[in-house]
Parts: C-alpha cells; structure tokens; sequence
C-alpha cells in the first residue's frame, strides 16, 4: 500500500494497492535500493518500462529521503505501509481502519458480515466481487428472530411515556442502578462512599475490590451529606438530606451476596433508626439488598420496611437470572407517581425508578 503520491499519472497514489514481489540490490554493497510491486492496477506503467529493461509489469519504488525536525537527522524508507491478507475466519475480532475484502467466495452465512464489519469507516472499506445474495444469515437465526416477542418502546423506555410529569418542578426522578461502572456526568455532582472504609468488624469485606456506593444530584440540588452515622457500621451506604428543590431524605444501600443476613440487618435497624431521628420525608431509600422477593418464604429486610411504614415498589424482575434484587422503598406511598423498571445491554442488573411528588395527595 503506498502512503505518498510518487506518480500520479501511473496511479502511484495514496491508498493504491499492491503485492511486493521483487527486490532489487546494489551490486555494490548488496544494499536494497528499490522495490518492485505488482499493483491491483495490471495496466503497464510507460515510466516503469522505460526505467527497466526486462519491461516487466512491477512498478519500482525508489527509497525516500526526508530531514526531520532534529538538527542533522534524516530519515530514509521505502514509502509502503505493511499490508497482509487472510481469511474471512481469521479476521473476527480485527479492527482496521482500511480493508480490501473480496466477496467472491463467501460460503456461510455471517461470513459476510464479519468481513464488511471490521473497518472503522465506510470511507476504509474497498469491496470487490460485490454479490448480494453473499449476505445472509443463518436461517436458524432468523427464524428464530421471526418467533422472538417484539419489546415496545413502552416497555423498553418508560421514562419517556412520563417525560412531562418528570420534567414538572414537584416531581424528583430517582434511579437507582447496580452496575461496576463509575462515571463523570455532566451537570451532576458525585457523591461516593467506597468500601473500604465501609466495614469496622469485617476486614476481608474493607480489602476487596470494587463495591461502594455513589449518588449522582443535579448541580442545582442543595444537599447534605451523610457519610457516617452514629451507631451505623459495617454497612455500605450514604445518605443525603436535600433541602432543594425537593426535600428528601435519599439512603443508598448495597449488601454483599455474601454478608450475613444477621449482621446486616442488625446494621440496616441503626441505619433506619438513623433516618427516623433526621425527621425529614419522603424517605426513599433504595439499593441492592440480595434478597429476592419473587421467592417464596420470608423476607426479612421487606419485614423490616414494612414495619416502619415503608413501601416497596419495584415488582418485577431486575436482573438476567429473572430474581427481583434491586428495591426503592419510600416512606410516603401517595407522593408516587410512576415506578418500573428500566432496560440496559450492558449490566447484569436493570436500573429501577421511581417520580415522587411534593405533594402528599
């Protein structure tokens, strides 16, 4: 592949393609002093047959000389970029921003789409043997596309079906979503609790990886922070006291797989315990409690909830094993608007939410 316009006329152009197939040496000092390429162009080159007594069909690069930006430094090369061929198959997974593919023996199906898929831009992408009938996939797929359940945009957004009663001044929109990704939102401010300085008793728990919490408020929000409780350890939450434009009381929780229910909900008691003395409602408090409440038999932590007034609104799935993990309670049943589950393809878990509003009626 050549990289500088050397012969215009011949079409010795940027992106011309070629295969290397000759080396000419000085008979001096065996030296490489030109290469001789056939390009996909066959048409004979009248400069290459006048520079070349064999009249052979190559076109002959010279080596380059260029100064660089040091003080008596000069680079020489041969101006080629390094191209290679391979199969279709062994493509899969390559990413380049320019790619020559020939569709002349496509023999499965997808085969085609792995090969048109692995360029960066439709700009980098040279076709030859172009056959349509070549891009197909596999009749398995599609039939069973044909049988799949058609998602609506109800189901799949339903944010959007609330978009006006969201975007009132009396409404705040919480969602709430377990995933391992920490981001930088424009016109939010971030609020974290990490883990390790989470657990006072458990300090296998403190020196894993990862977990935490995070809460992301718009930047106009005012809120206090509540990191560190009286009385609440080994528990891995933050709570925020927003004073405007919504008042609230905002508690995150995040219990381990493996935490014991016993010692959790010992501290999870302190935590609403806690929250009660602040005196400030709605008290949402949301977070994945690892107690699935599409199984039969007891629930503890809904128990305790419920015992002090809260509801739970989340009642349907939220991860990809069909358990319910991800819950919001809220102290106040009738300042709820809406409430669902939200989809995502890129978390084991889907975002739960919920519209509050300021009024108790």
């Amino acid at each position: 592949m050549l990289t500088r316009n050397l012969d215009t006329l011949n079409g010795l152009v940027n992106g011309a393609f070629g295969i290397l197939i000759k080396v000419v040496r000085s008979e001096n000092d065996g030296h490489i002093i030109k290469l001789g390429l056939r390009m996909d162009n066959r048409q004979p080159m009248r400069h290459n047959r006048s520079a070349n007594a064999a009249s052979d069909d190559l076109v002959y690069i010279e080596r380059a000389e260029e100064s660089l930006k040091f003080k008596g430094a000069v680079r020489r090369q041969f101006p080629v970029k390094l191209a290679f061929a391979c199969t279709i198959h062994k493509t899969q997974g390559l990413t380049t921003q320019t790619a020559v593919v020939s569709m002349k023996n496509i023999f499965e199906p997808g085969m085609a789409y792995v090969a048109l898929s692995r360029v960066t831009s439709l700009s980098g992408l040279y076709l030859q043997d172009l056959d349509e009938n070549k891009i197909y996939a596999n009749p398995e797929v599609t039939a069973a596309l044909q049988t799949m359940r058609q998602a609506s945009v109800e189901e799949m957004m339903p944010l959007l079906q609330v978009r006006e009663t969201a975007s009132r001044p009396d409404t705040l929109t919480l969602i709430h979503h377990n995933t391992e990704d920490s981001l930088h939102l424009d016109g939010y401010t971030m609020f974290k609790h990490n883990r390790h300085v989470s657990y006072t008793n458990f300090p296998h728990m403190a020196s894993r990886s990862g977990g935490g919490v995070v809460v992301y408020l718009r930047n106009h929000f005012q809120v206090q922070v509540k990191q560190y409780l009286h009385n609440v350890t080994d528990l891995e939450f933050l709570v925020l006291k927003v004073q405007a434009p919504f008042p609230a009381l905002i508690a995150v929780v995040y219990r381990p797989p493996d935490y014991s229910l016993a010692p959790f909900m010992q501290n999870l008691v302190s935590l609403l315990d806690s929250l009660e003395i602040m005196d400030c409602h709605p008290i949402i408090v949301c977070g994945d409690f690892n107690e699935n409440q599409l199984q039969s038999g007891r629930k503890q932590i809904l128990e305790q909830f419920q015992s002090r007034g809260y509801s739970q609104l989340i009642t349907s799935a939220t991860t990809d094993k069909n358990t319910l993990l991800d819950l919001i309670f809220v102290s106040q049943l009738q300042q709820n608007l809406h409430s669902g589950v939200l989809r995502t393809y890129y978390s084991y878990h889907n975002p739960v939410f919920c519209v509050l509003s300021s009024s108790q009626s």
